[in-house]
């Protein structure tokens, strides 16, 4: 592995990483899901809400938070507009 192959692997490891928490969350979800169908109560349906919303919610702020950032270098690589 040579010197210039590093920032390669770092964004690889840094993508990967993530579509890892992105499936963790929605394996999780769905578990969560299949035991409240097996026993429905109230409390366990809005428990699986939440959980669904505050789990995934991370996900959805950082890819934006990424697309502004990706959006910002490129306007940065094209100069000034006139």
């Amino acid at each position: 592995m040579q010197v210039t192959d590093i920032p390669l692997v770092r964004i690889a490891i840094r993508v990967l990483s993530q579509r890892l928490v992105t499936l963790l969350s929605l394996f999780m979800t769905f578990a969560l899901s299949a035991v409240v169908m097996y026993r429905p109560t109230w409390e366990r349906e809005g428990m699986a809400a939440f959980f669904a919303v505050a789990v995934f919610l991370p996900c959805v702020l950082h890819d934006r938070r990424r697309d502004k950032d990706e959006q910002v270098k490129t306007d940065n690589k094209n100069g000034p507009q006139e």
